[in-house]
């Protein structure tokens, strides 16, 4: 291994240290690398304060040089990976299938990534196999149903001796995979998992993984498994993860498959587990457990931790209430997700004086039926004091309640969806004009209908131009492309809800674009303007 590996591998073991980018920028400067002004700006601006002029210099700065270098910086990925991304000392994290045929040691000696994803199995698992596996903290697969013997073979031939984090959503993972896990010993030294989307993952595999120790694991994600109230009930009975902060366990199940005796001692268990006190985040979304649970769980002192909760489809409407009423415990909670829980303007009233408004500033209520009158209330609560993400997608909202947000004081709007609402388009070119939007972030236009005032409302609309990410459809996005202006910035993440089209991918690389992401029933798939799928780009 030369030096120049060596000081990559250096990084990719501590990622956090602001000294060695440094030492290997020397050196690349030596060898005449021009990613060495990269990393030194890249340095400099992760040196000074957030928001102040001499950082927002130096990222332009690294920026620019990225935009003009990237093809050659780039090294083997251009025109052969699906994506990449980079961090302040160069790529850490790629996307690439066995089709690319990359070989391991020309990458990892290049950059310092930490993070694969695995996208195709075409002709099988790369030949250098082991060698990708050994060096790998963060591992994810993008195959799709790949059986839970597939997926057990994959894992039993890597060598996996730093991964950290594992990601096999919708893998078809089962008891194969979970005994892999032991067998190896790799779960113990995981300090991630996911296992969401898995109908074959139950309770079988919840009590083997909770017999084994695994002392570093802090996220374990099994929303819409297999695991039932009974299986759940057992794990947080005992305390087989002492450092576990974010637990998952969203269910699809439906209404006629909970039992009310059953419901009651999942409550019970939860309220009493060892882990809870622990939790940072917690997803319950479509567990019904019943308006006595919900009001105990708002006044317990042990869900004091929770930052991020979320309780979509939970029935709060009908009997759950108590917990938007009460919310003395989660005054601490900054994530809230109570969508599609048949909540009315009512419901945002009694939200609106909780305890739970104290410290929030992202609330997702959509799929509702809160109307204009329910967001008039949430801005008249603490909410409108403090800068916030709202999602209000589907919730009967009209002129009245856009001009409600239009009024807040400026800044105030930092992410916004709006999809399926009765949106008109001199109300959402207002609300976009006003003070209260100049500083967002995150806009969601998806399912707004691509009518005349709408389209001829945002194409007068002035640039947002602190905008970082976009989602729209593919049919209002082809009316503007049509228009051949855009009021967004071009560099904006696009986030584009339909199917992958190269044709909308190319032409908005032909405008600017450098990251465009296509979201489908099947999944989300990222287009890069230098990769394999959007090399064809002007």
């Amino acid at each position: 291994m030369n030096l120049g590996a060596q000081l990559i591998n250096e990084i990719r073991h501590r990622p956090d240290d602001t000294v060695q980018p440094l030492i290997l920028a020397d050196y690349l400067e030596r060898m005449g690398d021009t990613r060495a002004a990269y990393l030194r700006w890249m340095h400099a601006a992760n040196d000074e304060p957030a928001d102040t002029p001499e950082r927002a210099h130096a990222l332009g700065t690294a920026q620019s040089l990225m935009a003009e270098n990237e093809h050659e910086w780039a090294r083997p990925l251009a025109g052969r990976a699906m994506w990449w991304q980079w961090s302040k000392s160069g790529i850490d994290s790629v996307e690439l299938g066995a089709s690319a045929n990359i070989l391991a040691s020309e990458l990892l000696e290049r950059h310092p990534v930490r993070e694969f994803l695995l996208s195709d199995l075409q002709g099988g698992l790369p030949a250098d196999w082991p060698l990708w596996t050994s060096d790998i903290f963060q591992f994810r697969l993008r195959l799709g149903p790949v059986g839970d013997l597939g997926l057990a073979k994959i894992l039993a031939s890597g060598q996996w001796q730093h991964l950290e984090e594992l990601e096999a959503s919708g893998t078809g993972a089962g008891l194969a995979t979970t005994s892999e896990l032991i067998r190896s010993g790799m779960f113990g030294s995981l300090k991630s998992l996911h296992l969401a989307d898995s109908p074959s993952w139950g309770d079988k595999g919840l009590a083997q993984l909770s017999d084994r120790d695994a002392p570093k694991l802090k996220c374990l994600d099994l929303n819409r498994t297999n695991i039932t109230a009974g299986g759940i009930t057992t794990f947080l009975s005992g305390d087989a993860f002492p450092s576990l902060e974010i637990l998952r366990l969203a269910t699809l199940a439906p209404p006629s498959r909970f039992i009310a005796a059953g419901m009651a001692s999942m409550a019970a268990a939860l309220l009493d587990s060892p882990c809870l006190p622990r939790l940072t985040s917690l997803d319950l979304s479509g567990w019904r457990l019943g308006p006595d649970a919900w009001s105990d769980f708002a006044r317990s002192h042990r869900v004091d931790s929770l930052a991020e909760l979320s309780l979509a489809r939970c029935a709060l409407g009908s009997d759950g209430i108590a917990i938007l009423r009460e919310g003395h415990a989660l005054a601490g909670t900054s994530q809230l997700d109570i969508s599609s829980n048949g909540l009315a303007p009512s419901a945002m009233s009694l939200l609106a004086q909780s305890p739970l408004t104290s410290r929030l500033n992202n609330i997702n209520i959509a799929h509702n039926q809160i109307l204009d009158k329910g967001v008039m209330a949430l801005i008249d609560s603490p909410l409108g004091e403090r800068s916030m993400h709202y999602d209000i997608r589907d919730n009967g909202i009209g002129r009245p309640g856009l001009m409600a947000l239009a009024s807040l004081p400026e800044g105030r709007i930092h992410g916004l969806r709006l999809g399926g609402n009765q949106v008109n388009g001199t109300a959402l070119k207002q609300l976009l004009a006003s003070k209260a939007t100049v500083q967002i972030r995150n806009l969601d236009i998806a399912d707004i209908p691509a009518e005349v005032d709408v389209v001829d409302a945002l194409a007068k609309a002035d640039p947002l131009v602190n905008l970082q990410a976009l989602r729209i459809d593919t049919n209002l996005l082809r009316v503007f492309l049509a228009r051949k202006r855009l009021w967004v910035p071009p560099t904006v993440r696009w986030l584009i809800r339909g199917e992958t089209d190269h044709s909308l991918a190319r032409a908005l690389f032909a405008l600017g674009a450098r990251d465009v992401w296509f979201e489908s029933p099947v999944g989300i798939r990222r287009l890069h303007h230098l990769g394999a799928v959007g090399k064809s780009a002007p």
